[in-house]
């Protein structure tokens, strides 16, 4: 890492879309560019750091950490697994956990479906055996209010069955990614859409790394674009120093329009 601060890779350019633009627009060719560098750069930080680390396994099941509330924090009694619903300030049920088998380069993983009070949903994938201790949380676009699961691995396949990889809905359900009707007149649906969402994830999906690995992630990455470049700076002071990359792009009209 750079200094003792957390490194942001910042581009004022599109990586996929702007939040404003219709599909199907382009950026000009400068804002590609400065777009494509902070991709690249985010995939060659992964790239150098992978190399000689060490694969991690799970050492509980993935179905351990299901705790779904009606009879109690179900596998809570198990050693290594807390009861997420005592999270501080993102108390958190975990719904499901099923093992998806590997499939061409993707690895075997645990699939965790939950949410975080009042209504964030999130989709966390933990490799069973090939973890080396790194987390990628997937930034959001438009308003949100899905969690696309075309998101994942979300990278190069030399890198997706080494990350742990989430995404959330921001808290709340869109009829599509510029559906707004949702923030009406709910104040705590637009502050969780503002910057809680994303954090609560990260927050969340570390504690349940540890449970799962035996120990929290040694780095931490963002990747998001649209809003999810918003996002990427929001989150960026919640960080710990030295401990994570993020790689945003935002465009200058959806930074005007915010």
């Amino acid at each position: 890492m750079v200094g003792h601060a957390t490194r942001v890779l910042a581009s004022v350019g599109l990586i996929v879309c702007s939040l404003l633009a219709p599909a199907g627009a382009h950026a000009d060719s400068a804002d590609s560019a400065d777009s494509v560098t902070a991709s690249e750069s985010l995939d060659a930080a992964a790239v150098q750091q992978a190399a000689g680390l060490p694969t991690i396994s799970a050492k509980i099941t993935c179905a351990a950490l299901v705790q779904n509330g009606t009879t109690g924090p179900k596998g809570a009694g198990q050693p290594g697994v807390p009861d997420f619903s005592q999270l501080e300030d993102f108390p958190t049920r975990i719904t499901s956990a099923n093992v998806v088998g590997a499939s061409g380069q993707t690895p075997e993983y645990c699939d965790v479906l939950g949410y975080i009070q009042p209504q964030i949903h999130f989709e966390l994938k933990l490799p069973t055996t090939t973890w080396q201790g790194r987390y990628l949380q997937l930034g959001c676009g438009g308003f949100c209010g899905s969690i696309n699961p075309t998101s994942f691995p979300a990278c190069d396949q030399q890198l997706g069955g080494d990350f742990a990889l989430a995404a959330t809905d921001d808290g709340h359900t869109g009829g599509n990614a510029f559906d707004g009707l949702w923030a009406g007149d709910d104040e705590q649906l637009r502050i969780d859409f503002d910057f809680r969402a994303v954090h609560g994830l990260a927050v969340v999906s570390k504690a349940i790394i540890t449970a799962f690995y035996g120990q929290a992630p040694a780095r931490a990455y963002f990747s998001g674009c649209s809003d999810g470049g918003r996002e990427g700076l929001m989150e960026t002071p919640h960080q710990p120093s030295r401990q994570a990359v993020i790689g945003t792009g935002w465009s200058e009209k959806a930074a005007a329009a915010s």
